[in-house]
């Protein structure tokens, strides 16, 4: 309905960080960077790279729920599904985290980001 007024709701989910355990909200956070840089642009950069750590992580993995959350990452890489993709690293949900423990985009974030982004979660 909304589309056909030429509007587009947005949403972008809020998470409180102290709901989340220190492993759960780092992990969050960095998600958080990475998504800040996605783009059709980066995307088109980093797809090689998360295929290649895709398969890296079904042989890094087993049993469920990982595996299906791999599949599901690769489903949205494959369709270049950008904003599915942003979704999924932002997810506040339990869902959400148990996705976040087998994203494929280790190595994506520069270092300096990386620490930066580390040094600012607390404990």
């Amino acid at each position: 309905m909304f589309n056909t007024l030429g509007l587009v709701i947005m949403y972008e989910p809020r998470v409180k960080p102290e709901q989340l355990r220190y492993a759960e909200r780092r992990s969050w956070m960095l998600h958080r960077q990475l998504a800040s840089h996605l783009d059709d642009e980066t995307f088109a950069v980093w797809k090689p790279t998360l295929l290649g750590n895709i398969e890296w992580m079904r042989q890094a993995n087993k049993g469920e729920p990982h595996l299906g959350n791999i599949d599901r990452w690769e489903a949205l890489i494959l369709a270049g599904d950008i904003e599915g993709l942003r979704r999924a690293m932002l997810d506040p949900t339990r869902d959400g985290q148990e996705m976040r423990e087998v994203g494929p985009f280790v190595g994506l974030l520069p270092d300096e980001e990386r620490r930066a982004v580390l040094a600012g979660v607390s404990r």
